[in-house]
């Protein structure tokens, strides 16, 4: 079985998306509601209210729920072309002209870090998406498909195999943060098997 591994940052800094640019996304790409990136939906550029960024190599944002990566550093995570492994755009500085260096994605597969410290969970009423939150105590459940190295988990952070540490680890990014993850054999938070998604029409359970 694959090793795995959570992928944050130490930092406490966050995107700050323009309103304008904010509105546009959860008009069109990002649910209304829970601010995910919507099935199907291919991101669009993403413009900033600061030029600020920081040294490090992601970071998520308050408006939406999504990731902000350096393209180094997927570069370096991903195996094959960033495309394969990710739906991503442009960010653009408050000046409208694009950053060359940082881009805005979402892995194409998702996983949820579920924990065993207060955890929680509902889905979106209008998305239907799957909303998960604990202190701690975090593991997986199930485990994830063998066959897949990178997975979103939700804002920036990714859970990725531990060949894709190894290689990401050589370039000593600053305020990365990695957090070794176990499989658990059985749900420690008692919710079972969780569907990533429900049709929103049954949304609005909450357990």
């Amino acid at each position: 079985m694959s090793r795995y591994s959570l992928i944050g940052c130490r930092s406490e800094r966050h995107a700050e998306i323009d309103p304008n640019s904010q509105r546009a996304a959860l008009s069109s790409w990002a649910c209304s509601e829970c601010h995910r990136n919507l099935p199907g939906q291919h991101l669009q550029d993403v413009q900033l209210s600061h030029t600020a960024l920081g040294s490090q190599p992601l970071m998520g944002s308050f408006g939406l729920y999504v990731g902000f990566y350096r393209r180094a550093f997927l570069d370096q995570l991903c195996d094959s072309a960033i495309d394969q492994h990710f739906r991503h755009a442009a960010v653009l500085g408050p000046n409208g002209k694009p950053y060359r260096d940082w881009i805005v994605a979402v892995a194409h597969n998702r996983i949820v870090v579920r924990g065993s410290d207060l955890p929680e969970h509902n889905y979106c009423p209008v998305c239907g998406a799957l909303r998960y939150v604990t202190r701690g105590g975090i593991f997986l459940y199930p485990a994830p498909p063998e066959n897949i190295d990178i997975f979103d988990a939700g804002g920036g952070p990714l859970v990725v195999t531990e060949k894709v540490v190894e290689r990401i680890l050589e370039y000593r990014w600053p305020k990365l943060a990695v957090t070794e993850l176990g499989v658990a054999p059985r749900p420690l938070d008692g919710f079972g098997t969780l569907p990533l998604r429900r049709l929103p029409s049954n949304a609005n359970t909450s357990e």
